[in-house]
């Protein structure tokens, strides 16, 4: 899936079951079935920006954007993708306060020459199975969601007559 408006790419399994949402800003996947959901944003930025700037940009963009303790990391690697951003990619579990559900979360910036990347994969699961479910589901966000991100060229960008 392709969006000139925010001019980034992603691939997603079973492209059909997704909405989309390709708003101004956040390129957005949601998955009802699975209750995921996939936000993408790059933004202009200055020329020497770091990762914690673009971090705490989208704490001011996005409420929801979650905060964590250390016991709620299970794996933080390098960002693979989109191409010139280097990154981190954490992934984050917890219980949802006042439920019985888990709360699965797939965070992920980047930074390059004068841009941001911001990678939000967030996904719910309950009942006997909702451990192995949300560890499927983070897998592939890790494994195959946002390493698929990439930025469009120009000529992509641009409507053609």
């Amino acid at each position: 899936m392709a969006s000139a408006r925010t001019g980034l790419s992603v691939t997603l399994p079973s492209a059909g079951s997704w909405r989309i949402d390709d708003g101004a800003r956040w390129l957005v996947a949601s998955h009802a079935e699975s209750r995921s959901e996939l936000s993408l944003r790059v933004w202009r930025a200055h020329r020497r920006v770091r990762i914690e700037e673009c971090r705490a940009q989208v704490a001011l963009w996005r409420p929801e954007f979650p905060t964590w303790s250390e016991t709620e990391v299970l794996d933080q690697r390098d960002l693979q993708a989109p191409k010139d951003f280097a990154g981190t990619v954490t992934v984050l579990v917890r219980p949802v306060v006042g439920s019985s559900e888990l709360e699965g979360w797939v965070v992920a910036f980047g930074a390059s020459i004068d841009k941001c990347f911001a990678g939000l994969f967030r996904t719910r699961a309950s009942g006997s199975g909702a451990e192995a479910a949300l560890g499927d589901r983070l897998a592939q966000a890790v494994d195959q969601l946002l390493p698929s991100a990439a930025e469009l060229g120009v000529d992509a960008r641009v409507p053609s007559r």
